[in-house]
């Protein structure tokens, strides 16, 4: 049987296991926030997600005590840039990096997913426009780089600066 989120989690510290648990919503977040604005499509597409966690990864994303607080600070910053993030960001990549292997790839293609649903609804209007602005761009690749997402959208590869993928 494949181990779970909340298995592996149990082998973490309470401090990890909030790291991880709320970086759903947390990264909905500063996603949405980056460019200062908030869409209603961006809101749209982060209910998709936290929705869509439960699923993929488990109810601890979207149910658990830490994800709940995070929810529920998630209206506030919406509304306000999060200066915390960056110093979260590098907390959640050594969570991240001491998932088992398959939890840490279902983790990150999630995410990277997620938070480019997200990025790109800020500039779509009835499925038109899929740019991500600039302060998107910028948060994307510090969120691509400090939890090695792969990111396979030649598009947003180039958008957030990555280089060509040899074939």
């Amino acid at each position: 049987m494949a181990q779970t989120f909340r298995q592996s989690a149990s082998a973490l510290g309470d401090a990890e296991q909030e790291v991880l648990f709320s970086s759903i919503p947390r990264l909905i977040g500063a996603v949405a926030m980056a460019d200062g604005v908030t869409s209603e499509e961006e809101i749209t597409r982060g209910i998709d997600g936290l929705i869509a966690v439960v699923g993929e990864l488990g109810d601890e994303f979207r149910y658990s005590p830490h994800a709940e607080a995070a929810f529920d600070a998630l209206a506030d910053s919406l509304e306000t840039h999060d200066a915390e993030f960056p110093a979260y960001l590098a907390r959640l990549r050594v969570v991240v990096a001491k998932l088992p292997p398959e939890l840490a790839r279902r983790y990150r293609a999630f995410v990277a997913r997620l938070c480019i649903d997200v990025a790109r609804a800020s500039r779509e209007y009835v499925g038109w426009g899929k740019r991500i602005d600039d302060a998107e761009a910028r948060l994307l690749a510090d969120i691509v780089a400090a939890l090695d997402l792969e990111i396979h959208d030649l598009a947003v590869r180039e958008r957030i600066g990555l280089p060509e993928r040899a074939p």
